[in-house]
C-alpha cells in the first residue's frame, strides 16, 4: 500500500473523529498497513471524497481509487446485478455482481486495479540508457506511449527497467497477461 503522509492525515481526520491528536496517531500507524487497511473501508471516506471539492487536492489518486474500489465492494455485496448500458443508452441489469465482487474483494486484485487506474491519471516520463553498436544511447519515453514502449521491448529487457515496459514485455512474451504480478509503476 502506497499512502502518502497527506493520505494518512486525510484518512485519520475523516475516520478518527473522537480524537484530535491526529499527528500522534499518524506516527503510530505510519508503517502499519494492518492498522490502516480497515480504516479505508469506512464509508465516511467516500462521502468526504465525493462531497468536498478540495478533497481531491488533498489525496493521491491511489487513495481515491482504493476508497472507491472498497465502496464498489460494499455496493456489490448488497445487490445481485450490475447496471450496464446498451448501444442505445438503455440501462440493462447484468447478473454478474458476484464475479465483479470477487475481483474487488481480493486484496491483490484491488491493489492491481488501484495501480492501473492511477496509471491513467498520472503519466511518468523515464529515460532508458542502452548500448547499441558499441555506443550508449538515451531514449526518453512516457509510460503511455506504447509505440516507444514496444520499440524498447524489442531490445534486451531486465527487471530494472520501467515497470510498464516490463509489464508489456512480460505479457507479450508469455502470450497472455498476468493479473497476479504488480508490475505497474506506482503513482504517487
Amino acid at each position: 500500500m502506497q499512502l502518502t503522509e497527506s493520505d494518512l492525515r486525510f484518512v485519520l481526520e475523516t475516520v478518527v473523529t473522537s480524537r484530535r491528536d491526529h499527528e500522534r496517531i499518524l506516527e503510530l500507524v505510519r508503517d502499519k498497513q494492518d492498522l490502516v487497511e480497515p480504516l479505508l473501508d469506512d464509508p465516511r471516506l467516500v462521502e468526504r471524497l465525493l462531497n468536498t471539492a478540495e478533497s481531491f487536492a488533498q489525496v493521491s489518486p491511489y487513495l481515491m481509487f482504493q476508497v472507491l474500489l472498497r465502496c464498489v465492494q460494499r455496493d456489490l455485496t448488497r445487490q445481485s446485478y450490475v447496471i450496464d448500458r446498451d448501444t442505445a443508452g438503455r440501462r440493462i441489469p447484468v447478473f454478474e455482481a458476484q464475479h465483479a465482487l470477487a475481483l474487488v474483494t481480493d486484496p491483490t486484485m484491488r491493489e492491481y486495479l488501484a495501480q492501473m487506474l492511477c496509471s491513467f491519471v498520472r503519466t511518468h516520463t523515464s529515460v532508458v540508457y542502452f548500448k547499441e553498436r558499441g555506443h550508449w544511447r538515451k531514449r526518453k519515453f512516457s509510460d503511455l506511449d506504447l509505440r516507444v514502449t514496444a520499440r524498447l521491448v524489442d531490445g534486451p529487457v531486465d527487471q530494472n527497467q520501467f515497470g510498464v515496459v516490463f509489464r508489456y514485455w512480460s505479457s507479450r512474451s508469455s502470450g497472455r497477461g498476468s493479473t497476479s504480478e504488480l508490475l505497474i509503476s506506482p503513482c504517487s
